[in-house]
């Protein structure tokens, strides 16, 4: 992972998931996937589309808490840009933009939080701490979802091996009794 960086009105937070730009930009965009990984709102309502709103809801420390916005830009898997704006600050609407680079079998995600005013420093600090949270919640939700693919082709294959080995078995039966 790399380190999270802040200038004045912006938090820049960079990693690299093992995963394709296309897995990452479903996590981040399905509302079902993002319920099972984005801590602090388990509900997500969103039309994915220039202009189309979006909503987060849950419980975070204890309190109801929401976030929301807009989609500016949605360039699906490479970038995802949305006005986001929370109930719990009083800030003003800032912008979060996504940008996912393939490097071979991984994929380097770089977001950006930009927007704020000289006086959301305190905000800022929150934020840069929070943008690290989420994306090592995607990497495990990422992660976890891999294996468990991987688990269930894996268990298909061996069913699909013991119905042959049956079918063979029935077959070697069949022709030992003739």
């Amino acid at each position: 992972m790399m380190p999270t960086s802040t200038t004045e009105s912006t938090v820049v937070t960079e990693m690299e998931i093992h995963s394709t730009p296309d897995k990452i930009f479903a996590a981040i965009t399905n509302p079902e996937q993002l319920s099972q990984w984005w801590e602090g709102a388990d509900h997500w309502e969103i039309d994915l589309k220039p202009g189309g709103k979006w909503r987060g809801w849950g419980m975070c420390n204890g309190k109801v808490s929401q976030v929301e916005g807009e989609f500016v830009e949605i360039t699906s898997p490479s970038t995802l840009i949305y006005t986001w704006v929370s109930d719990r600050r009083g800030e003003p609407a800032t912008q979060v933009r996504w940008d996912l680079q393939e490097q071979g079998r991984s994929t380097l995600i770089t977001i950006t939080h930009s927007g704020f005013r000289k006086q959301d420093a305190q905000a800022m600090k929150g934020y840069a701490a929070g943008w690290t949270d989420v994306t090592r919640s995607l990497r495990s939700f990422l992660y976890e979802t891999a294996n468990e693919t991987f688990a269930a082709k894996k268990d298909a294959q061996k069913d699909s091996d013991n119905q042959d080995l049956q079918h063979d078995d029935s077959q070697d039966f069949n022709q030992d009794v003739k």
